[in-house]
């Protein structure tokens, strides 16, 4: 429930004229507080009254300082009880903020003693992030024994100083860290992250042995092939505990159909996975046997719940991936939830070679997942889909007598119409166990 945090009107100080929004939430029996930092000196104050378990600082502005961070990382160190610091919106619009002035904030978090959970985003600041950022970050993890997730954000194609060495600074702090279990690292963008930072990333990772989700982004870093690609999965598949993967390696053009093959080998060795996210947008190497190679691995993995595969923009890819997808589905009949993604940029010929008879295929093996719970299904712009599969996958739905969610988009399909889409939504609206719908028009 949510419930203002009750402040009196205290005078505004000269370091920013915004007013501060602090708000207290309780979450499961935890006090948390959510920090809008416009106004660090009255941040503060404020901080060291709390009785937080969960803080959330969000909102370095312009004129944010050494100074200023150095303010609010000694009121941390009053926090006996938390739990769980997330650090987002860093700017550097003005340049006052440098890597001294992180290092103090990250000395300070090293002494939450209570430290299990830490999100540290640096999207916004680009210029600013290096490699001695992420060591000095990496010494804060490393250093709080008892944390069990770890997310990292610095995404940004202006991270100029961000290299191989960053990613290695981060493996290390994670691989020290016992109780681990969760981790989200995002890298996309850094154009300077070549395979052999993949390769000492991924040899921190497989000591870790008590992960059970990760989630990497390394996605539009040209310089990724399959050399690194196949570094990183290696050493993957060595977590014997992970339940969940989440791989973005969407635009790194180096990826080819050697990798998938390379990659679903280790996958399978992975006996307790249960979901499987990865996305291969924009691979313009990639082929229908590639895909074939991927999906070969589903039949090892008898604890699979869910596989979300995202293979937009991929012009090699055609009505024999959906075959091969339809015909995998029939004899692994245990999944609970599908998502599928083949998007065709508008006035451009990727994924224009997807067809009904694909799509028929790919409906077949579907209506076999017996246990199936979630459908997503996302198509835009493959024009050359026609009313006759909408038709074909009312009738595939309609028999599932478990499926609570679906989500469909054929926009920009030019050979459909609303009316069917239409139709379409009123049968399902029918399904008795069905809790979330969404539909988009075909045409806007």
């Amino acid at each position: 429930m949510n419930s203002p945090f009750p402040l009196k009107q205290i005078k505004q100080t000269n370091i920013h004229e915004d007013p501060i929004r602090i708000t207290k939430k309780v979450v499961n029996q935890n006090n948390k507080y959510e920090i809008k930092l416009t106004n660090a000196a009255l941040s503060s104050h404020l901080i060291k009254k709390t009785d937080a378990t969960v803080l959330k600082l969000q909102g370095f502005y312009k004129n944010t300082s050494n100074k200023t961070l150095k303010m609010l990382a000694n009121t941390l160190k009053s926090l006996k009880k938390v739990r769980r610091v997330q650090i987002e919106c860093f700017s550097d619009w003005d340049g006052l903020l440098t890597h001294e002035g992180l290092k103090n904030l990250g000395e300070k978090l090293r002494r939450l003693g209570c430290l299990q959970s830490i999100n540290l985003n640096f999207n916004c600041m680009s210029k600013r992030t290096s490699n001695e950022t992420l060591k000095m970050l990496a010494k804060t993890i490393k250093s709080s024994k008892k944390i069990q997730k770890v997310e990292i954000n610095c995404s940004g194609d202006r991270h100029e100083l961000l290299t191989n060495k960053s990613l290695e600074n981060v493996g290390e702090g994670l691989r020290r860290l016992g109780r681990l279990e969760s981790i989200s690292i995002n890298f996309s963008f850094c154009r300077n992250i070549t395979d052999k930072g993949l390769k000492d990333f991924g040899e921190c990772l497989r000591r870790v042995n008590s992960l059970q989700f990760i989630k990497l982004n390394f996605g539009s870093i040209f310089a990724i092939t399959d050399h690194g690609m196949n570094g990183l999965s290696g050493s993957i598949k060595e977590l014997s505990s992970l339940q969940r993967i989440d791989l973005n390696f969407g635009y790194c053009l180096g990826i080819t159909d050697q990798g998938l093959k390379t990659l679903s080998e280790n996958i399978k060795k992975l006996s307790v996975l249960q979901t499987m996210n990865f996305n291969f947008s924009y691979s313009q190497q990639m082929t229908d046997k590639g895909v074939k190679d991927l999906t070969e691995c589903l039949g090892k993995l008898g604890s699979l719940k869910s596989i979300r595969l995202d293979l937009s923009m991929c012009p090699e890819i055609s009505d024999e991936t959906l075959r091969i997808l339809g015909e995998r589905f029939k004899s692994y009949n245990y999944l609970e939830s599908i998502g599928l993604r083949f998007e065709n940029p508008v006035c451009r010929d990727f994924c224009n070679k997807i067809t009904d008879e694909g799509m028929e295929c790919l409906f077949e093996g579907i209506k076999e997942l017996h246990s199936l719970q979630a459908l997503h299904l996302d198509f835009p712009h493959c024009d050359k889909i026609k009313n006759k599969s909408l038709k074909s996958l009312g009738e595939v739905v309609k028999k599932f007598d478990s499926l609570q969610c679906i989500q469909l988009c054929f926009s920009g399909c030019k050979q459909m119409t609303n009316s069917v889409m239409n139709t379409l939504t009123k049968n399902l609206k029918k399904i008795p166990t069905l809790k979330f719908l969404s539909v988009s028009q075909i045409t806007r």
